[in-house]
């Protein structure tokens, strides 16, 4: 008999067929299956036939087209939107669940009770070259608040992270003005607004590092620009004394960005870094990018 969490699952997507099939495939194979689960394509070159969807049986599965791309916050938004169970969990294309990943996100919502929360996940590392490698894990160690994501994005990207109908209540949903660093201005404003996340020890989201680095969020230009907007946004909100705090995350989000994508031009960034903000885990950059993927130290 199958066991059902209220819960519907957003998938975005766009153009990659074969991770997305890899995607609903773990969604598939849970021992607890979702009641709903939304792919939202951004515009693929060509819309998905009917048929794809048919190996994935145990799903409920609705599919959204984008007549034109609108970005991945957008996307989010709309299978948030339509989403009408009491949780909702999100699932990048290229990422994927181990299959006990529900039923341990519900049997922690559950010892919560009736408050407005989020979950996070542990994740496993993974190549898009090499799936079966799992090149590192980091547990989920502990509850996270605000004054924890003022220094950073402890909680990771969406595909990691659940939340109750209360929570979504707080918020507005994903900024889609932010051309980056969506989901880490997401959970912050849901921080702020008194929301805490809860950690799921034994779910494990496997993220995938895609080895030819074209993610949008790759694109440091967008991580500059987005950190100007977040700072813009939040710093007259967070606690007073925490915004420098919450500075200093920004630009390491930035540096670590440039670091991935041109290891000359982020050297003087970082150094600025250091000299502003004395982070000891920014001494990092200063090792090339390919040197520590050589050595498993892969900058996710």
């Amino acid at each position: 008999m199958i066991e059902y969490f209220d819960v519907t699952v957003v998938v975005p997507t766009k153009n990659r067929v074969a991770m997305l099939a890899r995607a609903l495939m773990s969604i598939n194979e849970q021992t607890v299956i979702p009641k709903q689960v939304i792919v939202v394509d951004d515009n693929s070159d060509i819309p998905l036939d009917k048929t794809f969807f048919d190996t994935f049986q145990n799903l409920q599965l609705d599919y959204i087209y984008n007549v034109k791309s609108l970005g991945g916050a957008a996307t989010r938004n709309l299978g948030l939107n339509k989403a009408n169970t009491n949780f909702v969990s999100f699932l990048d294309d290229d990422d994927s669940w181990s299959p006990y990943y529900l039923e341990n996100v519900k049997l922690v919502a559950n010892s919560i009770g009736n408050k407005p929360a989020g979950f996070y996940s542990s994740k496993k590392f993974v190549l898009s070259n090499s799936l079966q490698r799992v090149l590192k894990k980091r547990d989920a160690i502990g509850q996270v608040a605000l004054d924890d994501l003022v220094c950073g994005n402890v909680i990771g990207g969406t595909s990691s992270v659940t939340l109750n109908r209360l929570a979504l209540e707080k918020v507005s949903g994903f900024d889609e003005h932010l051309p980056a660093l969506q989901d880490y201005e997401f959970w912050l404003s849901l921080a702020l607004a008194g929301v805490s996340f809860y950690p799921c020890v034994n779910s494990y989201m496997i993220y995938t590092i895609n080895v030819n680095n074209n993610q949008i969020s790759s694109n440091f230009n967008n991580h500059i620009r987005a950190s100007n907007i977040i700072r813009e946004k939040l710093f007259d909100r967070v606690p007073k004394g925490t915004s420098p705090k919450l500075d200093a995350a920004l630009d390491y989000s930035v540096v670590k960005a440039v670091h991935r994508r041109s290891y000359i031009k982020s050297l003087p960034m970082t150094f600025r870094m250091l000299l502003k903000h004395r982070r000891v885990k920014g001494v990092l950059l200063l090792i090339p990018y390919k040197a520590m993927n050589f050595f498993g130290k892969y900058s996710t």
